[in-house]
């Protein structure tokens, strides 16, 4: 989506400042992670995903569901 983009493109532009200015610079891998994270964060907040959390709950209540299921 255009938000991700837009998110990479200023993280992009983040690094290249710190490089410019603080003499530091992220891998173009660990630019996209931080880009990720922080378009993920975003989403959460507004309510656009779901925390990861909650599904990994869900997944494992549907398990055990199953495995009762199974033993009776």
């Amino acid at each position: 989506t255009a938000g991700k983009v837009a998110v990479l493109i200023w993280h992009i532009w983040q690094n290249r400042n710190n490089q410019v200015w603080n003499d530091s610079k992220l891998s173009a891998r660990q630019v996209g992670k931080k880009a990720v994270q922080s378009w993920e964060e975003w989403a959460l907040v507004q309510g656009l995903i779901e925390e990861h959390h909650d599904t990994v709950l869900q997944q494992n209540n549907n398990v055990m569901q199953q495995q009762k299921q199974q033993t009776r």
